[in-house]
């Protein structure tokens, strides 16, 4: 084992039952075995050269990571409560939107991934141009004319599904 790796496990070890006790207290335990490993993913990635304070440059990162994950969580738990306030479709209705959400679901995972990131930075992320064009490693005006060819394309590709769908229904 080198070097780093014996460094990294030293931390692991030290420091890996009062980082669980510390997400444990702040966050839903249903996300405390996430966090607490994808703080030491992150610590990995980044541990070159050793922080010089191990223990807090760990905190912050669980810190950050359990943001993040919360944002998440809050996202999903508020979206269930949106679902759950909307009166629910007539029984006609419910059979078109279902076949509009199957469309969109086949049209996306027709696009590129490339095209599926952008979007899904957009959308489900919830980013602001900035912070996606830093997750992309490219200038804000760059993620922009992705994001607009990738709307372009999710466009067409949902258009192509339902001129399929129409041919196809026509044909029973």
């Amino acid at each position: 084992m080198g070097d780093r790796e014996e460094r990294f496990s030293e931390a692991f070890r030290a420091h890996y039952g009062e980082l669980t006790r510390f997400v444990a207290r702040r966050a839903p335990s249903r996300i405390v075995d996430d966090v607490v490993a994808d703080t030491f993913a992150t610590a990995w990635r980044r541990f070159d050269p050793e922080p010089t304070h191990v223990r807090p440059w760990l905190f912050a990162i669980a810190y950050n990571v359990m943001r993040t994950q919360l944002r998440g969580l809050g996202r999903w738990e508020s979206l269930q409560i949106r679902m759950d306030a909307e009166p629910p479709l007539p029984p006609s209705d419910l059979a078109d939107e279902v076949a509009l959400r199957t469309d969109v679901v086949e049209a996306f995972g027709r696009l590129r991934a490339a095209d599926q990131e952008v979007l899904s930075l957009a959308v489900w992320e919830e980013l602001e141009t900035a912070e996606a064009a830093q997750v992309l490693g490219c200038s804000s005006r760059a993620y922009l004319v992705r994001l607009h060819r990738a709307r372009r394309r999710l466009s067409t590709m949902l258009a192509a599904t339902t001129r399929r769908a129409d041919v196809q229904g026509a044909r029973s």
